[in-house]
């Protein structure tokens, strides 16, 4: 056999293959009725829609996706929901406990604050919505927070 036989051959191979190939992948229905391809900006879309669109809470309750710096004076509290992170930047911070006595999680030293004093900048998780959260005890305090808050005067 010659070369460009070989050639041809190997050619009608390869694009019988690719053919076989092409028309076993769409055999599932992809980008059909019942499956249809999306655009990413369609499926944000989407997403804003459940989400209402934005980061902001109702009822006096506030939500970041980033850090925001809170500043707090002496005896306001800052009462965080399951999720939200807190770091103490300046001033006396104690944390508040769960009616059950539960603290707050130190995440930077691995230990449970029970309304002891919040060491600055170390990351405090509030770990369920249950009324845990800081007090300012010598202020004012800056404090960075991510998630879910409301603040108590």
């Amino acid at each position: 056999m010659k070369r460009w036989q070989k050639t041809a051959a190997l050619s009608t191979v390869l694009g019988a293959m690719l053919l076989g190939t092409t028309a076993g992948a769409n055999t599932n229905g992809l980008g059909s009725v019942n499956d249809p391809l999306v655009t990413k900006s369609y499926v944000d879309q989407q997403i804003a829609k459940v989400s209402g669109g934005s980061t902001g809470g109702g009822g006096g309750v506030e939500v970041e996706s980033t850090l925001k710096v809170v500043q707090l004076q002496t005896g306001q509290q800052l009462i965080g929901q399951a999720g939200t992170e807190i770091i103490v930047r300046t001033g006396q911070v104690k944390g508040l406990v769960s009616p059950g006595g539960d603290g707050l999680s130190d995440v930077t030293e691995g230990v449970d604050i029970r309304g002891t004093r919040v060491p600055a900048n170390h990351l405090i998780l509030i770990p369920r919505t249950d009324g845990r959260g800081i007090e300012v005890t010598k202020g004012p305090s800056s404090i960075l927070v991510r998630g879910s808050y409301e603040i108590k005067k």
